[in-house]
């Protein structure tokens, strides 16, 4: 699980929110959740993904993401007032 700055603080309430009780449930498997900078790009095997801020009308911090992979690139956001940073790469 991959968000912004914030994001571990913020996943056991999102959790409750929509499961309640599931963030103290035993699990057969790791949570181990990646915060990732703004404009500071990772790879993850043969994909480069750089995070841009996401243009959030309620305030929150929100993600949006530019993979590149054989010399294409998509960009998308899932929550973003429109913005041209993550396709311009800026």
């Amino acid at each position: 699980m991959a968000g912004p700055p914030g994001l571990a603080e913020r996943l056991p309430a999102a959790m409750e929110a929509y499961f309640p009780g599931s963030s103290g449930a035993k699990r057969t498997f790791g949570i181990d959740p990646r915060e990732m900078a703004p404009g500071i790009p990772f790879s993850e095997g043969a994909v480069r993904v750089t995070p841009f801020i996401g243009l959030h009308p309620g305030g929150a911090n929100a993600c949006s993401l530019r993979f590149e992979v054989g010399g294409k690139v998509i960009a998308c956001s899932g929550d973003t007032e429109w913005t041209e940073a993550p396709a311009a790469g800026t």
